[in-house]
Parts: structure tokens; sequence; C-alpha cells
């Protein structure tokens, strides 16, 4: 059996809903299912396989446990009871990776917590690795360790490990914070001049990746568009509220409980957040620029730093700390953000990408033209496009706050659908 990129493989009773049907009595309509997210070619793909039965799925002859999600190491066995036992083995094209893995040391972090070699992903300051808890008679007291004994298989974390002499703004935010679109954290921990910010593990990778076809990005059917847009309007309504303002709302950002359409979807990475009181104007110019409101003031960096041409092109794993905008800029600027969200979901092309230079961005951005006649834009109703369009309002005092997001007629007009689908397959 091959589990590829961006197709979930289903094993099950059911007919009509399995990829490998099983008939037998103890088998669940869908027992459970097996995923690949793949981030890039240098990076291992992470293969999750999730217990959806009422009788159970083994890993390495323990018991998953009913929506539980583990993630598959070479080697590891799949069984289930009466009816499918499996092993699961990386392809020969991987075989480098996986040597890297098996010398890596689990670092030890606290007691009962380690750090696998398994990179998951990376934020602004720092990266993410899985974190695993060791079952609580494990007597190891050591700081590193190779042993992958007496861990216990249901007790997984992400833990995003930064230098300590970063701003702890993050950790102290997200601590305060309690949405379901919003990523959750644990606790922290400081250790050897690191800090460790223990979050929830989510599985279905980044929304960059569940778009990303070969070197395209493909347009969402409407209705799941729409449901992604609801929920980051959820957690930014949320985060508004607080006077959290999250300033890099892009794809890589935003991650899915699966890949699969009318998922929770969750906004992570808040390196670069900021408290802002009384609606008192920021004026750092962070973020990224691909997604950057114009009055953020990147534009200040072509001007007064001739810097047209020495830039990353990849805008979409770039994140920029500049230089003082003494103008300054408000919580509007995630409005702004989650319209060039919804322009590429909606559409498969972000709206002021040009030729990926940065500075051609950055000129497209300040103009802020919108071409809805392309031919990607043929199928997509006229509310979507007047929702992106106010979105991506060049004067951000005409600009929705998210009250008036949630009145524009595209999420208005099926808010009672919005509703329903939310709480029957995200909370």
């Amino acid at each position: 059996i091959k589990i590829t990129k961006n197709k979930i493989f289903k094993i099950g009773r059911n007919n009509t809903s399995n990829d490998l049907v099983i008939n037998n009595n103890y088998i669940s309509s869908v027992h459970c299912s097996i995923w690949s997210i793949h981030f890039d070619d240098d990076s291992l793909p992470l293969i999750y396989i999730k217990d959806e039965s009422l009788n159970g799925v083994f890993l390495n002859k323990e018991k998953l446990g009913r929506n539980q999600i583990g993630l598959l190491c070479n080697n590891d066995e799949i069984e289930i009871k009466n009816g499918f036992k499996a092993k699961f083995f990386y392809p020969p094209i991987f075989k480098h990776m996986l040597r890297n893995n098996q010398n890596f040391k689990q670092a030890q972090v606290s007691k009962n917590w380690f750090i696998s070699s398994i990179n998951i992903g990376s934020g602004t300051f720092g990266n993410v690795n899985r974190i695993r808890e060791a079952n609580k008679n494990s007597d190891s007291d050591n700081t590193n360790t190779n042993t992958n004994a007496n861990f216990n298989i249901n007790r997984f974390c992400a833990v995003k490990i930064l230098k300590q002499n970063v701003s702890l703004t993050e950790s102290k935010i997200l601590k305060k914070l309690n949405h379901p679109n919003i990523i959750k954290v644990h606790e922290t921990i400081i250790k050897n001049n690191q800090l460790y910010i223990f979050e929830e593990l989510i599985c279905g990778g980044d929304l960059f990746s569940y778009l990303a076809k070969g070197d395209c990005l493909i347009a969402l059917p409407e209705p799941e568009s729409l449901l992604i847009i609801y929920q980051l309007l959820l957690a930014l309504k949320y985060l508004h509220d607080n006077n959290i303002v999250h300033r890099d709302l892009k794809l890589d950002n935003v991650l899915l409980h699966k890949p699969e359409p009318g998922t929770r979807v969750i906004l992570t990475d808040f390196g670069i957040a900021k408290v802002s009181q009384n609606n008192k104007r920021m004026h750092t110019i962070v973020g990224t620029p691909e997604y950057c409101a114009p009055e953020v003031g990147f534009a200040l960096n072509i001007n007064n730093h001739n810097n047209n041409n020495n830039h990353n092109n990849n805008q979409n794993n770039k994140n920029r700390v500049s230089y003082i905008n003494k103008t300054g800029y408000t919580k509007k600027c995630d409005i702004w953000s989650l319209g060039v969200i919804a322009h590429i979901i909606l559409s498969g092309i972000s709206p002021f990408y040009e030729d990926g230079n940065e500075a051609s961005i950055i000129k497209a951005t300040m103009k802020g033209k919108l071409y809805f006649n392309r031919p990607q834009w043929l199928k997509v109703t006229n509310n979507s496009k007047e929702f992106v369009k106010s979105l991506l309002g060049i004067n951000h005092w005409n600009r929705p706050d998210c009250d008036g997001c949630f009145n524009k007629p595209w999420i208005k007009n099926h808010l009672d659908y919005l509703e329903k689908i939310y709480h029957r397959k995200v909370l």
C-alpha cells in the first residue's frame, strides 16, 4: 500500500468510504485513516495514523485509542485484530534521512518529556520538533538518551525551541489564549539557555502544503474556502477582542487538523505578535511582504535602503523584521493578510506576488490592483470577489474589522450553514 501526499488512505468495512475494505463485523465503518505530510524535499515525510474505531488500532502491540493520532516510524507494526496486519517502511529514497534520525540523541528536557529527532516545522525564530512523554515508571534521569523504550504511545506534543534571549512575548501571549482555532500551549520550560514551548501537536500539515501541487498552488472549492476563512475570522476576532495583533498571518502559519475538506484550522506562530492596548498604533516593520498590508511600511526599505535586488525570492518562508514606520499601523494589518489568503485559496494566485522579487511584491502591494478578469476567477461568485476586494482595500480606514467581515454577504448569507458545520465537524 502506497501512502501519497494529499490523499487520506482509509481502512474500514464500508464499501464506499474506504480505500481498503475489510468485511468483518469487528471492523468499524471507517476504522482508521493514514496520511502523509511532506513539507519539502529536504525533510522526511510525516506519516500519521488515526484510530476512528470502536475496537481499536494497535501500533507496535499498543492500543492507539479512539480518535488518537500516531506518527509512524520505520518498521512500525500496525494491527487491527481479526482483520489486518501490516508493517510500515519508508522507501529507499529516504534512507539517508532515516540514518540521520537514528543518530540523533533524544534530549530530555524535563523528567518525563523527550524531544525526538523529527522536525515538524519551523517558526519565526525557531524550529518545531515532536516531543513524547515517557511512561511514569521510566527510571531514566539522563539529560540525553538514545533509547526508545518505555514511551507512552498516546502522549505527544510539539515543542518550539528558541534561544532564551529571544523575547518571551510568544509564550506569554499564547498561555493566556483559549480558542479552538488558535494553537494551544501546555507549558514552557527554560533549560540550558533555550526556551521550550510545549504546544498541541497538529497533524494535518499547513495550508501552504495542502494547496501545493508541484510548483503551483491549487484553488479550493468555494464552500471549503468559505469554512477556512470563517474559522480564521473567528480566531482573529478573538485575538483582536483581546488586543492581540498576529502580524504574520499567512498560509504557512495556518495548520490543519487533517488534510481534508471541512477540517479544523489552527492559527500558529505568534513570534512577532503584539499586544496593542487602546488601539495604539504599531511602528515596527515586520512580517512577510507577500502578505503585508501597504501601511506596514515595507516600501520604506526600498526607498531608504536601496535593497531592491538583494532579497530571498521564497516569500512563503521568509519573515522580515526591519525598520521603524513613523506613521504606524493598526490591527487591520491582519485583515489585509486574511484577504491575501482568501485570494489565494479561491483562485490559486497570490494577488501581489508578481515575479517573486521582494521589490516587485511591495510595489504591487502599494498599488493594490486586483485582476478578477483572469480565468481562475470565472467560476467564483461575485460575493466572494467583493469580500476579497474589501479586505484588500489600500486605505485601512475603509477596510472592515472582524465584525465588518462577518457582515459581508459572502459570510453573512451562509452563517447558518457555517455555524452548523463548525459545531459538527470542528468543535
